[in-house]
């Protein structure tokens, strides 16, 4: 049996029209399946760097998980408002 703790929290991020801005994600997350079911909740994640940076982890910059697109924070923001 699979068993999938997934956090009110994802759900709620999708919902509501916010800015999150963090240095890197818990330890204890698994990146790569978080980052896909922010997605399927319309959820933008993107970090600040050159293309193809990679998301940070929690106790290092590097995660092995790397973004598709770059973009300036509040342009995604202002985006996200006017068509939320």
């Amino acid at each position: 049996m699979l068993a999938l703790d997934i956090s009110a929290d994802l759900d709620e991020l999708g919902r509501t029209p916010v800015a999150v801005i963090c240095s890197g994600a818990k330890a204890i997350l698994d990146l790569p399946k978080t980052l896909e079911y922010l997605e399927t909740k319309g959820v933008t994640v993107t970090t600040m760097g050159s293309e193809g940076a990679e998301i940070p982890a929690f106790y290092s910059r590097e995660s092995g998980v790397k973004v598709s697109t770059l973009c300036i924070i509040a342009e995604i923001v202002s985006v996200q408002l006017t068509f939320n």
